[in-house]
């Protein structure tokens, strides 16, 4: 016995240590509840950890006539337990005597419209049950009662329940009430013509009481002498009953319609300026509708010849289709722009020895020239001093070439400025018209297939440069010793005896043995007269974006896409020499540069610039690029060479392709930039790149003080041999004008 006494009193001094142990090591700061909680005797608050506050004994001194606290009840009376505060219950009892349930002061009160629900009943009762306020219409089922309050016009019923209890009997009155549509009234409204029989308004909630509220008005027409038949209200866009309308008036007026403030038509010879126009949506015309105007500029005595007449009077005037409008200026600028004439884009003429081109236009229903008048023009083609350009009046293939201005002539050979070519086809340089002077050399030819008919050898050509002849000898270079003659040449079926450039044509050949022998894309020549062949040119390319389908990254120096546009595909190898008016070494997809592209296989020279290309890798294509048309030198003075006015645009360079006339060295070359025609001010802020006849980049610095190019590599001014040429990329940081450039 003793022995299970000391193991007791052994175990409770180990549970104290634990206990003191465990305290120690992890201290609370006590949290209490705010909800009182209680026990069979005590109310109080616990801390999350068991720990009890503010425990004081039930005090059962509360009368709650409450569902919790009931005990019996007889058909008088009802008894209840009382309660303490903390809501135990006890174990006396009280008694209360049952009740009948009142409502006393029962109303509830009409009102006009105004986008709120109506105002809840007013009311008093004597019962302690739960209360319900009901809505429904007035005519409606007792089943469609609903406690959200009426808010659009209607009759209505309100109901008021008090629920019954231990205590109160239930009870339930109702009473009728109104919600009249709030009147708008008084307004006048005008619309402006738009074509439709409805129009809308919107009303500010000074005139209604809530937002969102419109007027639509429907007229017997939609023309400005239109009445209107018709008016909803309209609750963001749907009909609403909620309001009325009285007293407004509403009328469609014109639309005001404008002339442009200069009209333009072409030359017709008609001595007082007869103008027609037709009006359009810029104008204030809707769409759908036709309205015209046709005047004489009386203000002028003669409005005839080609210019601008300000400040013309509509004489004569007719206006067609104005019912619905109103013209607001009644004068206007007029202008005769000068008569297009047409010419074909291609243009063939014999070699004469002369620049000129002279277009003879005297067909009017073709050409549509003035009635009386005939007209020729005389063009002058451009010449260049270079030695490596061919004259434009010797015989070859120009496409895109160079002219002066064109100069039109009345048949009884007087000026006239009544006449022009479109300036999509000509503006100093004419795009997309092609010159052939016939029997131009030397002869290119590009393989577009071959197939053989029979024992018939037949390759379908375009003629790029040159003209081919029936009894022709031409040859594929890299085979020297096989020469194909030309038997016959075919086109849309039909034997001619010479094909000219740019013209696409069938040729019989003999000295074939096998088709694998010309491949498509090969360059065939007359024998003997190989043209010079290049590898190396300059052009202008732009990557194309991820989202057109280019490249995901730049590139560098080095870049080899394979390039398609003349003869076959190959592979081109790029080399950046500047980036379109960024400071960059790099290409990013979206940017424009000008790069030197060298090929795996020799093209003609002639034919590389204005080449057109595509870039690609993959199966994509990355960039789109031309071959650069150079700014070409000329004889200057002494000891100078020079360009022509060249428009310069800040970031973008330009090729200046500079030969050597003269029989000696042009030693220490220096380069200068002037504005104007040469006699401007001096440019500073431009920058220059040197390369040589081969395109090899001349390491080097320019001053542009004192116009010298010094070479890196021995500290050397650097000079121009006799006949030799050079490339020099100029492009302006800071501005966009009109340059001259002195080489000296």
């Amino acid at each position: 016995m003793m022995k299970k006494i000391t193991l007791l009193l052994l175990s409770l001094l180990c549970a104290g240590s634990m206990s003191m142990f465990v305290a120690c090591e992890d201290p609370h700061e006590h949290a209490f509840g705010t909800q009182l909680q209680h026990n069979d005797t005590h109310h109080y608050y616990t801390c999350e950890c068991g720990e009890k506050k503010d425990e004081v004994a039930h005090t059962y001194d509360k009368q709650v006539a409450d569902e919790t606290y009931f005990k019996e009840e007889t058909s008088a009376n009802v008894t209840f337990f009382k309660s303490c505060t903390c809501g135990a219950k006890g174990t006396e009892t009280f008694v209360v005597a049952k009740q009948v349930g009142e409502l006393t002061s029962f109303s509830i009160t009409d009102k006009s419209y105004d986008g709120l629900p109506i105002t809840a009943p007013a009311y008093q009762t004597n019962s302690t049950g739960a209360v319900t306020v009901e809505y429904k219409v007035k005519s409606a089922d007792d089943t469609t009662y609903t406690t959200t309050a009426p808010t659009d016009v209607g009759e209505y019923t309100v109901r008021v329940s008090v629920a019954g209890n231990r205590v109160y009997s239930p009870v339930s009155e109702t009473k009728d009430f109104a919600i009249s549509k709030c009147e708008i009234s008084g307004l006048s409204q005008s619309f402006t013509y738009n074509g439709s029989t409805k129009h809308t308004v919107e009303l500010p909630t000074s005139v209604v009481p809530e937002s969102g509220i419109s007027l639509e008005i429907t007229f017997d027409s939609a023309n400005a002498d239109a009445h209107p038949v018709g008016v909803k209200v309209l609750k963001e866009g749907i009909e609403t009953n909620n309001y009325e309308v009285k007293n407004c008036t509403a009328t469609i007026e014109k639309k005001e319609i404008h002339i442009p403030s200069l009209l333009t038509k072409e030359y017709d010879g008609n001595e007082w300026g007869t103008f027609e126009y037709t009006f359009t949506t810029a104008d204030g015309l809707l769409a759908g509708d036709t309205a015209t105007i046709s005047f004489d500029a009386g203000a002028q005595d003669e409005v005839v010849n080609v210019g601008v007449y300000n400040d013309c009077y509509f004489s004569n005037e007719i206006l067609t289709g104005m019912e619905n409008y109103e013209l607001v200026e009644n004068t206007c600028n007029v202008e005769i722009a000068p008569k297009i004439l047409r010419f074909e884009d291609v243009y063939v003429k014999d070699y004469d020895g002369t620049n000129i081109i002279r277009f003879d236009f005297n067909d009017i229903s073709k050409d549509g020239i003035a009635a009386t008048e005939g007209v020729y023009v005389k063009i002058e083609a451009l010449e260049y001093d270079t030695p490596e350009s061919n004259p434009l009046k010797n015989v070859g293939y120009y496409a895109q070439a160079d002219f002066g201005p064109a100069q039109f002539y009345t048949s009884d050979n007087s000026l006239t400025e009544n006449y022009s070519f479109d300036d999509n086809y000509f503006q100093g340089g004419w795009s997309g018209f092609e010159l052939w002077i016939l029997d131009a050399n030397p002869l290119i030819i590009e393989v577009v297939d071959r197939f053989n008919i029979g024992t018939d050898y037949i390759l379908s050509v375009k003629i790029k440069q040159g003209a081919v002849r029936v009894g022709d000898s031409i040859i594929l270079p890299g085979s020297p010793d096989k020469v194909y003659e030309v038997l016959k040449i075919e086109k849309y079926q039909k034997e001619q005896g010479q094909a000219n450039v740019g013209e696409e044509v069938g040729i019989y050949i003999d000295g074939m043995a096998d088709l694998s022998e010309v491949v498509r894309g090969d360059f065939l020549y007359t024998q003997g007269e190989i043209p010079e062949l290049a590898t190396t040119f300059f052009a202008s390319i732009y990557a194309k974006t991820q989202e057109e389908g280019g490249r995901t990254t730049p590139f560098n120096n080095g870049y080899a896409p394979n390039i398609i546009g003349l003869g076959d595909t190959q592979v081109a190898t790029i080399n950046i020499v500047d980036v379109y008016g960024k400071d960059d070494i790099w290409v990013v997809p979206g940017d424009s540069a000008l790069v030197k592209i060298t090929l795996t296989t020799a093209l003609p020279a002639s034919l590389l610039e204005n080449f057109e290309f595509t870039l690609f890798e993959g199966g994509r294509v990355t960039a789109t690029g031309v071959g650069v048309d150079y700014v070409e030198s000329s004889n200057y003075g002494n000891s100078m060479v020079a360009t022509d006015n060249f428009d310069a645009v800040a970031g973008m360079p330009t090729v200046i392709r500079l030969t050597n006339t003269r029989n000696e060295a042009l030693n220490t070359l220096q380069f200068y930039v002037s504005n104007g025609a040469g006699t401007g001010n001096y440019l500073t802020d431009f920058t220059i790149k040197l390369y040589d006849s081969s395109f090899n980049l001349i390491d080097g610095t320019h001053n542009n003080s004192t116009g010298a190019f010094t070479k890196t590599a021995d500290s050397s001014t650097w000079s121009l041999g006799a006949e030799e040429t050079c490339y020099i990329v100029i492009t302006l940081t800071n501005a966009t004008e009109d340059v001259f450039a002195w080489l000296s």
